[in-house]
Parts: structure tokens; C-alpha cells; sequence
């Protein structure tokens, strides 16, 4: 079932004479600093304000609130939705349960329960979470809801855009971040409907990214799913949605961010603007921040989608991200006193460099990477972290020496080399690099 752009807008104006009393109209924030320096006005649509800590309130009430959300239901979320369908299935007297990844933030969880909903914990991401919920929908006993693929959760994302109009008389950009698509179909398809001159950025978290991986595409793919800040927009997206459709028709450009951008992001929230968002509202200021310098003099709206901080998880990635810097100044200073241009180092220095954040947020506090995390990933990224182990000294991680042997060991896979031969040559590579590393970084291994 497909739906229209004018459709949502007229649900998101039903929807909200049924949820307008159960939720609060967030603030239009102008930024203190943000967008100063590139002539750009910035204002942030606070939903981290929002009753629960997200936007997601506004489309589980609306959605429990309708003729169809009878009988036991049954829902699947990274968090923010799981919450905000608990405290409406209390609202309301639903019977709800809610499947959650085991992944899930402790202070999600306990949120969740506090409703005294059932919880179900299934899952390392919320894609599979999702999937065992439609599984027990499908044998009778519940009414399964969606986190996004439903057209009444998506008019009650779309009352954001309603707010956005109310409050603002002009806006030419909107940058909003991308999970599922609900958020971003509902608030694109209203302002499009009324005021289609507005340009809706859709921002992706590249270490999750099936929405926008599926709009390069024009049809929903799958996707590898790596730990993220923005946790709550994480995970993979139903084959038969109709976000896709909406996504495509509203999306004029989609942006994606790494982790390193993401942090930065909060930071700069918190340090220049006094606010706490999580990391999937950050994602919407990295995607502001990459294009910033293109829109001067107009005036942009940075959707905060939540304010449900993974306090743990974002020290985890900026310690991780600390090593990093650590190691890039160690390998530049390397390089500017070797002689002859082009060292060994400097290859070093580009491949430490360009590797993914997402090995950081998997180290443990001596920077080593828990193997059980990575289990089922694809073969490169399990051998990377087996190689990752392998190389660290003194907690210091050598990304590149473990992506190389990472590479070595795949090939000797790849092409059925017996098991003693490929060990052998793992072992010798492993040792070569680390002398290189050695003599390159004066390590003490």
C-alpha cells in the first residue's frame, strides 16, 4: 500500500486533535552559535524536550489513538519508540508488549518497564528485534505496530511539520535524520504539502544507513549494522515500507556522517548551545554542518529528534576517538622527521586514519576489541577484530597493521589454502608488521 504526500498531511492534521492534549509543542530554539561563522540562521525543533525524551511520543499516541490499535498489540524498538508507546498504551489502557534488542540502553529499558508494559528482549539490533515481532504477530495472538512502516505513526511524526509551520514563517532547509523514515516521511510530506519550496535533508549514520543505502538503490537493500552513536535511528528497514516511497518523493539530498561527525556534533550541541541531545538528533547537526558553508543567509531548522542520552556509550566512542587523535599525532610526527618523501609511516598514517570509527566503540578500556561483538559480522571485520587483538600494545590499537593482516588472512581463506599454511603466513605477517611498528613508532611491544 502505497500513500501520498497530501494524505499524510491530512492524517498529521487528524491525528493531532487526538494527541495535542497528551503532548508538549516543542520550542523553536534559535542557535547561539551554530551557523554564525557561514552567515547561516539555525534553529533547533527541540523534540529532546518532548514529554518522553523524543519525538516518537507524538506517533505511538497517534497510532493508539486510532479505530485500528485494537485487541493485545505488539511493537519493536531501539528505545525512544518503545517508550513512547508505553506511556501511551497507559494513556489509553492498551495492552502492549515491546520487543527490544538486547543492545538496548540499561536507562531505555528501565523507562519502558516503569509503564508496566511486557518487554521481550530479542536481538543484537532492532531490525531482528522487529522481525520476532511481527513472527508472534503472525501467529494470532497480536496486532503488530510498527516503529515507522504505518501510515497512522507517520501523520503523527507529520504534526512536527505542522509545529515547524506555525512557528516559523520561512524556512528554506530542513535537515532531519533517517531510520526507518517515519520522522522524515510524515515532516517532509507536510512541509512539502504546504510548502514545497522547503529543501529536506535526510541524514543517514553511515555505520546503519538501510534507508539511505535503499534510496541510491530505488528499492529497499540490505545493509551491515555497525555500533553508532545515533543508536536510535540504527537497524533495517521492512521490504514491503512505505517510508521508501515517501522518503524518495520528499528527500531532495541525502547526507551521510561518520561516528568521529556525529560526536562532534553533540559536543558542539552541548558546549555552544547548553543542550543535551542524544546521538541521533547530533546526526542531524553533522548533516547541517557538512553543507553549512553552502547556505548562507538562509534560514535552516536541525531537527532534534531526542534527548535519551547513552551516557556510556558516547564515553566509549570519545575515548576511542581520543586514541585515535593520539595515534595520528604519534605517525605525523614520525613522518615529518623521516627522510626520502614517502615512509612507511605515512602509509601507516593514512590507512589508521581512514579506518571506521566503529572499532573504537568496540574496545574495551585497554583498547581491545570483545570478539563476541563482532560474532556473526561479515568475515573481514571478524578477522580484523581477531588481528586487532593480536597487535595492541600497551592499549595502544595499530588499526593498520591489523587491517593488513586482516586482508593476509582473508585471502589465504578465500583461496582454501590449508589452515597451517594460512597460520603460518598470519603469524609471519603479524610479526613483520609489528617490527615495522616497532622501528616506525618506537613501541616498546
Amino acid at each position: 500500500m502505497q500513500i501520498s504526500l497530501q494524505e499524510v498531511a491530512a492524517n498529521a492534521v487528524q491525528a493531532r486533535s487526538r494527541i495535542r492534549h497528551h503532548i508538549y509543542q516543542t520550542p523553536l530554539i534559535p542557535a547561539r552559535r551554530i551557523g554564525h561563522d557561514q552567515g547561516a540562521k539555525v534553529l533547533f525543533k527541540a523534540e529532546n524536550f518532548q514529554l518522553t525524551g523524543s519525538f516518537k511520543i507524538r506517533g505511538a499516541l497517534s497510532k493508539l489513538s486510532s479505530p485500528s490499535a485494537q485487541g493485545p498489540l505488539i511493537t519493536a524498538s531501539s528505545g525512544n519508540h518503545g517508550i513512547g508507546a508505553s506511556l501511551a498504551a497507559r494513556v489509553l489502557a492498551k495492552d502492549l508488549t515491546v520487543v527490544l534488542p538486547d543492545t538496548i540502553v540499561q536507562a531505555k529499558l528501565d523507562k519502558i518497564k516503569s509503564f508496566g508494559v511486557e518487554v521481550i528482549l530479542h536481538g543484537v539490533e532492532t531490525g531482528l528485534a522487529e522481525q520476532h515481532a511481527q513472527q508472534l504477530a503472525a501467529s494470532g495472538s497480536y496486532n503488530y505496530i510498527s516503529p515507522y512502516n504505518d501510515a497512522e505513526v507517520i501523520a503523527g511524526q507529520g504534526t512536527i511539520g505542522l509545529q515547524i509551520l506555525e512557528q516559523l514563517e520561512e524556512v528554506a532547509n530542513v535537515f532531519i535524520s533517517m531510520g526507518g523514515g517515519g520522522l522524515l516521511s510524515g515532516v517532509g510530506s507536510v512541509l512539502k504539502t504546504f510548502r514545497p519550496e522547503t529543501k529536506i535533508y535526510g541524514v543517514s549514520a553511515s555505520n546503519s544507513k538501510a534507508l539511505a543505502a535503499s534510496l541510491t538503490a530505488g528499492h529497499v537493500v540490505e545493509t551491515d549494522h555497525f555500533p553508532t552513536l545515533a543508536e536510535a535511528v540504527a537497524g533495517g528497514i521492512d521490504p514491503d515500507t512505505i517510508t521508501l516511497g515517501l522518503a524518495s518523493a520528499v528527500v531532495d539530498y541525502v547526507i551521510e556522517c561518520n561516528e568521529a561527525e556525529i560526536l562532534s556534533s553533540a559536543q558542539a550541541l552541548a558546549v555552544q548551545e547548553n543542550i543535551i541531545a542524544e546521538g541521533s538528533a547530533a546526526l542531524a547537526l553533522a548533516g547541517f554542518n557538512k553543507v553549512a558553508e553552502k547556505l548562507t543567509g538562509q534560514t535552516s531548522v536541525v531537527l532534534l529528534c531526542g534527548g535519551n542520552v547513552d551516557h556510556d556509550y558516547i564515553r566509549k566512542a570519545a575515548t576511542g576517538l581520543a586514541q585515535k587523535a593520539k595515534i595520528r599525532r604519534r605517525l605525523e610526527g614520525t613522518t615529518s622527521g623521516a627522510a626520502g618523501g614517502k615512509s612507511f609511516a605515512a602509509a601507516v598514517m593514512v590507512l589508521t586514519i581512514d579506518f571506521n570509527v566503529q572499532a573504537l566503540v568496540m574496545c574495551d578500556p585497554k583498547g581491545r576489541v570483545d570478539t563476541a561483538v563482532v560474532a556473526g559480522k561479515r568475515p573481514r571485520t571478524v578477522a580484523f577484530a581477531n588481528c586487532f587483538n593480536a597487535v595492541t600494545s600497551n592499549g595502544v590499537p595499530h588499526y593498520a597493521a591489523a587491517s593488513t593482516i586482516a586482508d593476509v588472512e582473508l585471502r589465504f581463506m578465500a583461496r582454501n589454502v590449508p589452515k597451517r599454511a594460512a597460520s603460518v603466513v598470519s603469524v609471519l605477517t603479524e610479526w613483520c608488521i609489528i617490527a615495522i611498528l616497532v622501528k616506525s613508532f618506537q613501541v616498546v611491544i
